[in-house]
């Protein structure tokens, strides 16, 4: 073998080594990038759900209707210039979906369950179609569905859902069941 052929052999030898070690060096690059691109989809994500949490909390109506799952007796101002006591028992006479002549008490009731039900919409909506994760929204959510259940507004919410036909806020509520199916099951 002469020199000139051993040089050439070692040349491609070397472009070789190079070669993959570019290649290498490529595609650690693409993965890096892959999983930057991916973490910033997961803060865009959080971020998002975040703000409609703080769209839905920014609403009187919406705050109102938290409060209503988890105190009972407690005062609102229901009209400008009139305030009610509203019970865990007015919440669940006021979502009938029959005999639909309300009180005053009653229409606040609603209008805060509507306004409330609207996010819930929003909500459910935007997790459909990836733009926040269950996991970023599950609380406070979590919070306010066990307290319908505890205070047993759970069915005057979900007849209420039904009779409106709010489908995405009565998918969101089912996310729930179908955790406390698997929770049952695991314990």
């Amino acid at each position: 073998m002469t020199l000139a052929n051993q040089i050439q052999i070692t040349a491609q030898i070397v472009a070789i080594i190079g070669g993959l070690i570019a290649a290498y060096k490529i595609i650690t690059e693409i993965k890096q990038s892959r999983l930057e691109r991916h973490r910033d989809l997961r803060w865009k994500q959080a971020n998002s759900a975040h703000e409609f949490l703080k769209d839905m909390l920014a609403s009187q109506m919406v705050t109102d209707a938290t409060i209503m799952l988890d105190w009972t007796g407690r005062a609102f101002n229901i009209t400008p210039d009139q305030k009610a006591t509203i019970t865990f028992q007015d919440v669940q006479v006021g979502l009938r979906t029959d005999n639909l002549n309300f009180s005053e008490k009653e229409v606040y009731i609603r209008d805060c369950a509507d306004a409330f039900l609207f996010h819930v919409e929003l909500i459910e909506q935007a997790i459909r179609n990836d733009l926040i994760e269950f996991r970023d929204i599950k609380f406070p959510m979590t919070y306010y569905v066990n307290a319908m259940r505890k205070n047993n507004l759970y069915n005057a919410y979900l007849a209420f859902i039904k009779e409106y036909e709010y489908k995405n806020a009565e998918k969101f509520l089912n996310r729930f069941n179908a955790k406390l199916k698997t929770s049952r099951v695991m314990s």
